[in-house]
């Protein structure tokens, strides 16, 4: 692509001019990355890309170097189209012959000198390679101020599905001694196995500060209702699902080991009920479920382009998952 942005017009994909300062551009910028950022356009396949142009284009048209070089080649290109344009064949003819002649005397005239036409675009790519290497603070600084004001739209408003962050997110709590290096049996792939049951995961994480408990924010409120009011986790350890949406009079699960919570009473599976009994509750394997079942919906293949979706989607989770682990820890500190 960098190969390539020398060629785009920069200043019409930030929504720019060429006469824009810096302070016109970043406002631009941070208004064309809001309405193209892959997280609001998830369903967009070109988000990515028109947002990594977005950055590129920011990173050399912040940059004095940079910028003075792209438009030194955007110049030479307008002059020249219109050159060309006003100039009909013989005209273009005698223009040409006129500059070869040029080119043959400057050659006679200096010593050692060498011609090049495509200079200033090598000089360009040169600037962009060491804008490359270098690394852009200021990008990096707009990117985090785009990621925070997309964090704190979503905490204001909704997502795709009509619920908030906080109305599809569970804290998850279990019991774990504190000379325990299992965690109490769970750690983020056996948690992830359980709950991924009800419906797609957003975020999983568990805390590095208080043993026993975690959090994870679904797709849709749903699955987030669905985990809360089934999930039980291994039966040596039940896991304690709360939801977050409840503020005041959060929704609980109860735990009972006779019985699961299903419309008419009753057991959710026939033979659960074989577990109820403490004295053959030692016979039940560590790492057993209520709920586990295999997937047997994912063991598909996969093509590339299904790949780099998940790439993606990893991606931004990890980002996620990044913030939810810092305010997991405030929250334990306030506690």
């Amino acid at each position: 692509m960098d190969d390539d942005i020398s060629k785009l017009d920069l200043y019409e994909i930030i929504g720019a001019t060429i006469t824009s300062d810096e302070s016109e551009i970043k406002k631009a910028y941070r208004k064309k990355a809001l309405s193209c950022h892959p997280d609001k356009n998830p369903d967009n396949p070109k988000a990515a890309e028109l947002f990594l142009q977005l950055s590129k284009a920011l990173e050399i048209l912040t940059d004095a170097a940079a910028r003075a070089a792209y438009d030194k080649v955007v110049n030479a290109r307008a002059q020249a189209k219109l050159r060309v344009k006003e100039l009909d064949a013989k005209r273009k003819k005698f223009k040409d012959d006129l500059e070869a002649r040029e080119e043959a005397f400057k050659r006679s005239q200096t010593s050692g000198y060498t011609y090049s036409p495509k200079s200033d675009e090598e000089k360009l790519k040169a600037e962009i390679e060491r804008l490359k290497k270098e690394g852009s603070k200021l990008v990096e600084e707009e990117k985090e101020r785009l990621r925070q004001k997309i964090l704190e739209d979503l905490r204001n408003g909704s997502t795709n599905n009509g619920y908030s962050e906080d109305e599809c997110r569970c804290k998850i709590r279990w019991k774990v001694d504190a000379d325990d290096t299992t965690n109490g049996g769970y750690d983020y792939d056996n948690l992830h196995r359980f709950l991924s049951k009800y419906g797609e995961i957003s975020v999983l994480v568990i805390s590095t500060t208080k043993k026993g408990r975690g959090l994870v924010e679904f797709k849709t409120r749903e699955a987030a209702e669905s985990a809360v009011n089934y999930e039980r986790g291994l039966i040596t350890n039940p896991l304690k699902l709360e939801g977050i949406w409840e503020k005041g009079k959060k929704t609980k699960q109860q735990f009972q080991t006779t019985s699961n919570p299903i419309v008419g009473g009753g057991s959710l599976f026939a033979s659960a009920s074989r577990y109820t009994n403490q004295n053959t509750t030692s016979r039940i394997p560590q790492g057993l479920s209520c709920l586990s079942v295999p997937d047997i919906f994912n063991t598909q293949a996969h093509s590339d382009a299904d790949l780099e979706n998940a790439v993606l989607n990893n991606l931004r989770r990890a980002e996620e998952r990044k913030r939810l682990i810092e305010e997991m820890k405030a929250q334990d500190e306030g506690t």
